[in-house]
């Protein structure tokens, strides 16, 4: 999984890191559903801390978010955002529990267009205070 995302994101930034992020966020989650399954566990800290590959999802996570200039603690915050609407749509489709008739893949690109300009006007902790 983390290999995927890290081709996928692989001198990309912005835009273009989201959606292929994305695509290969959704194409393990489909095509994989055990496995991915098992990537959503919580994991003890101590065995956490020592998986390589859960470190390396974490850190692909947060670089690509980091290209629309966010900080601690919006930056997580924005990866819950993601996280979230990315393995609900996946979950959804595994089960094809889009019962109805428009092209998922066009919602998808819908949710990517929506997901970037969210992420691109992300309020801050100083303009949440005003």
């Amino acid at each position: 999984f983390a290999d995927r995302l890290a081709l996928a994101v692989a001198g990309r930034s912005g835009r273009q890191a989201l959606v292929g992020f994305g695509a290969a966020w959704r194409d393990f989650a489909t095509s994989h559903p055990g496995q991915y399954a098992a990537t959503q566990l919580q994991l003890p800290p101590e065995v956490g801390t020592n998986s390589p590959g859960h470190l390396r999802l974490i850190e692909l996570s947060y670089a690509m978010l980091r290209g629309y200039g966010l900080d601690e603690p919006e930056l997580t915050d924005a990866i819950r955002f993601v996280r979230s609407t990315f393995h609900g749509f996946a979950c959804l489709e595994t089960v094809e529990g889009f019962g109805h008739p428009r092209d998922v893949d066009v919602s998808w690109s819908s949710i990517l267009d929506a997901m970037h300009t969210t992420l691109s006007n992300w309020p801050t902790r100083t303009e949440e205070r005003q």
